[in-house]
């Protein structure tokens, strides 16, 4: 969610919750801050409603907020990049099999711990390949 104020000054020009486009304002005449979602039904007065409030109306964010929400919206990004559905498991997955290759590499045993993880993902990991096949089967009859 995202306030436009007028420049210089705390109070409410306009509050949007789509991606804001600077191009679409006169910035030179607003500040721009970025605030969490929230109701603002308070803000709208008077019939018609008009927009009537300050920044103090509303919780901005601290800088360690924005750096947490960066920080948030990177690992969606990431995570949706990955896989739609299993971001964290197939993120695992990737890791788990590079580790096995730099174990290998060194000639180095894993950790009877790791050794039974692995062998319960990949006792999984050939269950649902099965599965898999057989959904490619049902279509290739479709």
């Amino acid at each position: 969610m995202w306030v436009l104020t007028y420049k210089g000054t705390d109070k409410i020009h306009l509050v949007g919750r789509e991606k804001f486009d600077p191009n679409l304002h006169d910035m030179s005449k607003l500040d721009y801050y970025e605030v969490p979602d929230q109701p603002i039904d308070h803000l709208y007065q008077g019939d018609p409603p008009e927009l009537i409030g300050t920044l103090r109306d509303l919780k901005l964010y601290s800088t360690e907020e924005q750096v947490a929400l960066i920080d948030r919206d990177t690992g969606k990004a990431i995570n949706e990049a990955i896989h739609p559905f299993a971001p964290i498991e197939e993120q695992i997955g990737i890791l788990r099999d590079q580790l096995v290759h730099v174990l290998n590499a060194l000639g180095i045993e894993p950790t009877p711990e790791f050794a039974r993880l692995n062998e319960i993902a990949i006792k999984e990991i050939e269950a649902a390949r099965k599965r898999k096949e057989a959904i490619d089967a049902q279509d290739d009859f479709a």
